[in-house]
This record gives C-alpha cells, sequence and structure tokens, in this order.
C-alpha cells in the first residue's frame, strides 16, 4: 500500500527515522521474539535498548539479548 518507509511513516505521522528502527526489528530472531513475549529476557532488555542496533545473527542476537541473568 506504501511504496516507501517516507509514505509508511508519513501515513503513521511517525518519522522515518523511527520507522525504520521498528520496522528493523522483523530480523529478530524467533526465539529472541518468543522469549520477550514470554517474558523469559533480561530485565533490561527494553522496547528502547532493542530499537538500537543489534548483530544480524540469530546466535550473535541470542548471545547478546538473552544473556543467563
Amino acid at each position: 500500500e506504501y511504496a516507501t518507509v517516507t509514505d509508511l511513516a508519513a501515513a503513521a505521522r511517525t518519522s522515518a527515522s523511527y520507522l525504520s528502527r521498528v520496522l528493523r526489528k522483523k530480523l529478530l530472531a524467533p526465539d529472541v521474539v518468543d522469549a520477550i513475549m514470554d517474558g523469559r529476557h533480561l530485565p533490561t532488555l527494553t522496547f528502547e535498548a532493542v530499537l538500537r542496533p543489534f548483530p544480524v545473527s540469530w546466535l550473535e542476537q541470542q548471545r547478546a539479548l538473552l544473556a543467563s541473568r
């Protein structure tokens, strides 16, 4: 429906930069997403923390985002 992130951001009334950071979360490993949804993540793993850059490798994501408590 939208040709660019800029178009989608305008429709959502947000900035293209913010929307791009949110859309990158689609690259999160499935087990990381499951852990977040089930509450099995570190308390420091906030929405703001997930907006920061993270590794593309799913194994590295597990190490960075789901390190043992």
